[in-house]
C-alpha cells in the first residue's frame, strides 16, 4: 500500500512544482508586458506634453 502511494505523491509534488513554475512564467511575463505597456504610455504622454 505504501509503495503505490509514494509514487502518485512525487507526481503530485511534481505536478504542484510544475504549475507553480508555469504560473511563476506567466506572473513574469505579465509583469513585463505590463512595463513595455507603461513606458510607451510614458513616452507617448512625454511626446505629447512637448508638443502642448
Amino acid at each position: 500500500m505504501h509503495a503505490i502511494c509514494k509514487p502518485a505523491n512525487e507526481i503530485a509534488l511534481i505536478y504542484m512544482l510544475l504549475t507553480i513554475r508555469i504560473q511563476g512564467a506567466i506572473c513574469i511575463c505579465l509583469h513585463y508586458f505590463k512595463n513595455i505597456d507603461d513606458y510607451s504610455m510614458d513616452k507617448f504622454r512625454k511626446s505629447t506634453k512637448t508638443n502642448l
